[in-house]
């Protein structure tokens, strides 16, 4: 017998037709989903989209600055209503921590309160200088536990440039230095770009009390000054008057050192 004589038959059957139709959907159906979700993702529409409830972003409103015809100044913007108390101020006291109106103490300097404009005062020399608060204000109590709570904040944030002692030569201080000594005859591209880092020494007597005012420190801390980034954003107000009372400490503490050496 020869294997020609022999009838195999080697066809797979036919699916049903049903499997069939459930496999084409398995795999076309995802794949439409998926370009319809990446053409909405990817092509901007001019046209609104259509709201089948309405939301807030498609409801009759009057814009910021727009006309209206509605009021007879023809502003759609309104003035407030006389005798309006603001949010975080009572009728007799306002609360210094809900709406920081306390310049001195949220600013460490004085602001007209119609105007907004800086109170200024005279330096000795004759210029135009902003009104800084020599003392703490009223939302502190200097104690020992405040001053403490400074050095710690003090260690945490201001240390790696001004120093454990103030004098502004702290680790980032001296590895800018040694960057920068290392880029000086070092070309391009290997050279590092770094600057040398200038931080102020607080025992300097041009920052003592008296001729550089806290609110002038806390002020700096706020906003921070030439390289220094302000670090209003990552400290509380209360600690940045606790540091600046440190730095008050740790400068007696320089100049009653530098008395008795």
């Amino acid at each position: 017998m020869k294997l020609s004589d022999i009838d195999l038959d080697l066809r797979l059957p036919k699916p049903p037709m049903v499997l069939v139709a459930v496999m084409v959907i398995g795999v076309f159906v995802p794949m439409g989903l998926a370009s319809a979700i990446w053409f909405k993702r990817n092509y901007f529409d001019p046209n609104p989209r259509i709201h089948i409830f309405q939301d807030m972003d498609n409801q009759a409103k009057a814009k910021a600055q727009s006309t209206s015809e509605i009021f007879v100044d023809g502003k759609s913007m309104r003035e407030y209503v006389p005798g309006t108390v603001a949010w975080g101020r009572s009728a007799n006291a306002a609360d210094p921590g809900m709406l920081k109106d306390d310049d001195l103490a949220y600013r460490g300097f004085e602001t007209t309160v119609d105007t907004g404009e800086l109170v200024t005062a005279e330096d000795a020399n004759g210029n135009a200088v902003a009104k800084y608060l020599d003392g703490y204000p009223d939302i502190v109590e200097v104690d020992q536990a405040f001053v403490k709570r400074g050095q710690e904040m003090y260690m945490i944030q201001c240390y790696t440039c001004h120093g454990a002692d103030g004098r502004g030569n702290g680790p980032t201080k001296r590895a800018m230095d040694e960057l920068a000594k290392y880029d000086q005859g070092v070309p391009a591209p290997k050279a590092t770009g770094t600057v040398a880092l200038i931080p102020a020494n607080l025992t300097d007597p041009k920052y003592a009390q008296g001729l550089y005012p806290n609110g002038q420190i806390f002020d700096v801390i706020t906003k921070g000054r030439g390289t220094m980034n302000g670090l209003g954003p990552m400290i509380k107000v209360k600690d940045r008057w606790a540091i600046v009372a440190y730095v008050r400490a740790m400068q007696r503490s320089q100049s009653q050192a530098a008395t008795t050496e």
